[in-house]
């Protein structure tokens, strides 16, 4: 008699856990249904950019190694993340459009862990709202569900820490921290950049914890342990380099790009090696010419070739602050509206451009108001730590040459941020009318 109870008791538990989410799952389902049609009608059977990159590296990680064996630029481009999780369908030899199909799920997935997120703070009505707008505005969603690129997985990494860090700070559960330790780690894995960002927060997490009379440990665990997951790969890249915490060697494409000096060109990305650089863009960007023939030598070489791009980068940086200083706007200006470009041909969304502009030029006000008054009003509230994380990303990516594709992985956390805003204000406001 005892097992029958213990039984429906756990039978009634399950399905009091397990019929909210269904109820989620089948309130996003049009927005499941657009992200299918859409990756099926728009989806070609070729690679085209990044894709061929992570399908290589996905078919190293099967043959047990990861980086290219030639050693040759672009040898370790990316980390380990993304053709890990795809290495499974590569193995199956699934057809494209399964990777494909695998995007949207993240992207949809990504979308019920921010509604999930909104629930502590808004109605269920209000929170399905902006999750809607939030999973229907980003023009980069086109192209993480039509292409084998990470940004899928990486929106659904960030929503899904940001669900976890909440119930973590809201609870302290163990549970929580551990699944945001590994999803951040796994986020770090997928986008490399995304390690200087959790090493920067360790760096504020022990000034807070020195100057604070409680002592809280929760900010530096969380800051913390996610670079513990990326032990293995650290170790991997340094038998094969020779150098500690060495990650990849883009670095040096993207800084020398951002540091051009030349005042005809925005600090925009183009393709920095040596073949590529001389069949694509030599004609458009001639002035570089002298440089990557004095690199030519090293165009074999992946890792002397990124040290002379990132020694070209720096001198071009001390040489010309003023030109540097005009890249940096220009970048802020491209990260949130994809413009300007030095080369117009380069513009992949031209026919939604104005409107692009209105909206995230509208969203980058609201933000920037945002993070002015999180910052001012500083309660050891859990959103001031999140407007620190986006800062701290968005800075960082403001240093290097950016596009509007790199403010996809922290768009749920700004438009977050810019909706607490907005209630906070509005509560604030209530209570000053009720005195």
């Amino acid at each position: 008699m005892n097992g029958a109870i213990k039984f429906k008791i756990m039978l009634k538990k399950y399905f009091k856990n397990i019929f909210p989410f269904l109820r989620e799952w089948l309130d996003f389902l049009p927005l499941l249904f657009i992200y299918f049609f859409t990756t099926i009608l728009f989806s070609e059977n070729i690679f085209e950019g990044d894709e061929g990159r992570y399908m290589r590296f996905s078919e190293n990680l099967l043959n047990g190694y990861y980086a290219m064996p030639n050693l040759k630029p672009g040898f370790l481009w990316n980390g380990p993340g993304y053709p890990l999780i795809i290495s499974p369908l590569t193995l199956l030899d699934s057809p494209l459009i399964v990777y494909k199909i695998l995007n949207s799920i993240f992207l949809f997935y990504g979308i019920i862990y921010i509604y999930k997120s909104l629930r502590f703070n808004f109605s269920k009505k209000t929170a399905t709202i902006i999750s809607y707008f939030l999973g229907l505005t980003n023009p980069y969603y086109f192209i993480a569900i039509t292409r084998i690129l990470t940004e899928s997985l990486v929106f659904f990494l960030i929503s899904f820490s940001l669900f976890h860090f909440i119930k973590f700070i809201n609870s302290k559960g163990e549970r929580n921290l551990i699944l945001f330790i590994l999803s951040s780690g796994l986020l770090i894995l997928t986008k490399v950049f995304f390690s200087y960002v959790f090493l920067t927060l360790i760096f504020i997490s022990i000034i807070y914890w020195i100057f604070k009379k409680h002592k809280d440990f929760r900010y530096l665990k969380l800051s913390f342990f996610p670079l513990f997951v990326c032990i293995p790969y650290l170790i991997y890249t340094h038998n094969i380099t020779g150098k500690l915490f060495y990650w990849s060697d883009a670095g040096g494409s993207n800084l020398y790009c951002m540091s051009t000096p030349y005042e005809n060109e925005y600090g925009d990305w183009f393709d920095t090696t040596y073949d590529a650089f001389f069949d694509k863009y030599s004609k458009n960007r001639n002035d570089h010419i002298p440089f990557f023939k004095s690199i030519e030598k090293y165009k074999n070489n992946g890792l002397e070739y990124d040290k002379k791009l990132k020694e070209q980068a720096l001198l071009n940086i001390t040489r010309n602050p003023s030109k540097y200083f005009k890249n940096w706007i220009f970048n802020i200006s491209r990260t949130f509206t994809n413009s300007p470009k030095t080369n117009k041909g380069e513009l992949k969304i031209s026919v939604f451009q104005p409107l692009n502009t209105i909206l995230f030029s509208f969203i980058l006000v609201l933000f920037t108001i945002s993070c002015f008054y999180y910052l001012i009003n500083y309660k050891n509230n859990y959103i001031s730590i999140l407007v620190i994380f986006c800062l701290v990303y968005l800075g960082g990516i403001s240093l290097i040459s950016s596009m509007q594709r790199f403010l996809l992985p922290v768009y749920p956390i700004i438009i977050f941020i810019i909706v607490n805003f907005f209630q906070a204000v509005l509560i604030k406001k209530n209570n000053q009318l009720s005195y």
